[in-house]
């Protein structure tokens, strides 16, 4: 049995009060100040951090991607390599966002403005016209 990966919490900047995302032995966790951090499933060591001074919300995986909303101030839904902890792209929200939502080739985020924002998890661009009716 592996030993656990709490000790990534000694680690980060704030809090870890966001949901962690797991996936092929490695475990994803958005810091409610400090940014997003990639853990080592098996041995707690930490392989990268993406600093973020607003916080990250619980990531949501598919692939070799995944997405995040910065919370408080930052107001955007990130793309992010797993692989290196980069930002492959940025979309603008209307207000504070939830955590993200992926589905068949969409990001979904809630924001507390009261909109549902959907993009391509690709591009970041609205998804193409055939996707934007299928129901959630």
């Amino acid at each position: 049995m592996p030993p656990p990966v709490s000790s990534c919490g000694a680690q980060a900047a704030g809090v870890v009060d966001n949901t962690p995302a797991l996936t092929e032995g490695l475990v994803f966790i958005g810091d409610s100040h400090g940014g997003v951090y990639a853990v080592d499933g098996n041995d707690g060591g930490l392989l990268w951090h993406l600093p973020n001074r607003y916080g990250a919300s619980s990531p949501a995986i598919c692939g070799s991607s995944g997405w995040i909303v910065s919370t408080k101030y930052g107001r955007g839904l990130f793309k992010i390599s797993l692989s290196a902890g980069v930002v492959l792209w940025r979309h603008a929200l209307d207000g504070r966002g939830t955590g993200p939502v992926y589905a068949d080739g969409v990001v979904y985020v809630g924001t507390h403005a009261g909109t549902v924002l959907a993009v391509d998890a690709e591009t970041g661009r609205k998804p193409a016209r055939a996707r934007r009716n299928l129901r959630v």
